[in-house]
């Protein structure tokens, strides 16, 4: 099971001094992942804490940088199940590069 995002337009202010892509926005996105992958499956991200008062706190992450991301640059990004525990749920986020636009 999956959930893509496409075409998210790379903004100024989601750039760090660098005019690189932000860690924190990569984090964003991987919150708008998880939240579309669960309407995905017909469940809202409150639903499990309101029901069961289960959530779902961040244990790991880590990131892997394989070509810089600037303003104007659009990406896409799909969000995918990895393994099911009995305790846990590992989410892979994978990235995209489209284009550079000038």
């Amino acid at each position: 099971m999956s959930h893509e995002e496409k075409n998210i337009m790379v903004l100024i202010e989601d750039t760090d001094a660098f005019g690189r892509l932000n860690w924190r926005v990569y984090c964003r996105y991987c919150e708008l992942g998880e939240a579309g992958l669960l309407n995905s499956l017909g469940f809202n991200q409150m639903y499990f804490y309101k029901k069961y008062g289960i959530s779902f706190p961040r244990r790991f992450s880590s990131f892997e940088y394989i070509s810089q991301v600037f303003p104007t640059d659009s990406i896409d990004f799909r969000t995918e199940v990895k393994k099911v525990g009995n305790t846990s749920l590992t989410l892979s986020h994978t990235f995209y590069k489209k284009s550079k636009k000038l």
